[in-house]
């Protein structure tokens, strides 16, 4: 069986429509003795607003007669938000199902730290980054720094943010928010962990911050990055990665395209940022870690290569970068069925 590249169908037409339709979801199978074998996985009921039958493909290189599936990591989720509230244990369930081998939840100021914290606690594939955003670095007191720290001592815990600075909404003052990241990068060298880093507009000013820590042996991620490729590339010099989420997926985002092409795939983790910025095919509604297989997919297109190498070397990357030797042997995160 050769292979059969994933496939998203959808029925034609143009107009709304409120009609019930099923979704199809079909895995293929190398068959030994020519093509392809398909077999029905589940037949699920679509109730959004209409899209018509959907057919979706699951599948990767075939392995002595079977279809390999992706080993994905999503490295940023806010699954803590109320979003989730509803159907948390479903959402899990599907991303399981696309192949998220494990994910981070990353807390946005102190009440979300903590929820990421208990969620991480009680998920044996969910760990917790702990931070305060840079939207609410006015509330990023001395207090709330105690308490952080604390909280990064956890075993579940496994990177301090997210924390940066984001200079297009401005929701906090400037002075605030370099404040705030600067006490977050001597707190992820104080516990030895990475950072998780926000840059919005803010490019010049969140290197010169990264440069003097990195060279005290910080380690992180520009999470969701936005910058083009001489940023990207001045990231990777650094040791930092890229991380790489739903835009990648947008038909404009031609920066982003190349900064995908360019830099090292050594260099790149992939993330869904969920419940912000679903990939293209989802646009619009709430984004969750079962879509990190569009992001995969985008990736893998851009680069040339099979999807199984963007889950094999992302996760791989993900490991690397939030398992340091050093970390509590009770926290090691399931990596054993990811290769690499």
């Amino acid at each position: 069986g050769g292979r059969l590249a994933p496939a998203w169908g959808r029925g034609r037409g143009g107009g709304a429509c409120r009609k019930k339709h099923a979704d199809v979801q079909v895995s293929a199978y190398g068959a030994r003795g020519g093509g392809p074998a398909l077999r029905l996985n589940h037949v699920r009921q679509n109730t959004a607003s209409c899209q018509k039958p959907r057919i979706m493909i699951n599948c990767a290189q075939p392995v002595a007669g079977r279809c390999r599936p992706l080993q994905l990591v999503d490295t940023h989720t806010h699954l803590d938000f109320d979003q989730y509230d509803a159907d948390r244990e479903a959402v899990l369930h599907r991303a399981a199902e696309a192949g998220v081998a494990w994910l981070i939840d990353v807390g946005t100021d102190l009440a979300s730290s903590r929820r990421a914290v208990a969620l991480a606690a009680a998920e044996p594939r969910m760990w917790a980054a702990v931070g305060v955003h840079p939207h609410e670095a006015a509330s990023c007191t001395r207090e709330v720094l105690a308490d952080l720290r604390v909280l990064a001592r956890e075993p579940r815990v496994v990177a301090i943010g997210e924390t940066g600075l984001d200079y297009y909404r401005d929701l906090s003052p400037r002075s605030r928010q370099r404040e705030a990241f600067e006490a977050h990068l001597a707190l992820a060298l104080e516990v030895g962990l990475p950072v998780i880093v926000h840059d919005r507009e803010a490019h010049s000013d969140v290197l010169a911050m990264l440069r003097a820590a990195v060279g005290a042996g910080l380690r992180g991620v520009m999470h969701c990055f936005s910058g083009g490729p001489e940023l990207a590339r001045q990231v990777a010099e650094l040791g930092m990665y890229v991380g790489i989420a739903g835009p990648v997926t947008y038909p404009r985002a031609t920066a982003l395209a190349e900064v995908v092409r360019t830099v090292p795939l050594e260099r790149l983790l992939i993330e869904t940022d969920c419940p912000y910025l679903a990939p293209q095919a989802y646009r619009g509604r709430r984004n969750e870690p079962a879509y990190i297989r569009l992001v995969a997919e985008r990736v893998a297109e851009l680069r040339g290569i099979a999807p199984e190498e963007v889950g094999r070397v992302t996760s791989r990357n993900a490991r690397d970068l939030f398992h340091p030797p050093n970390r509590h042997a009770e926290g090691t995160p399931p990596i054993a069925s990811v290769d690499g």
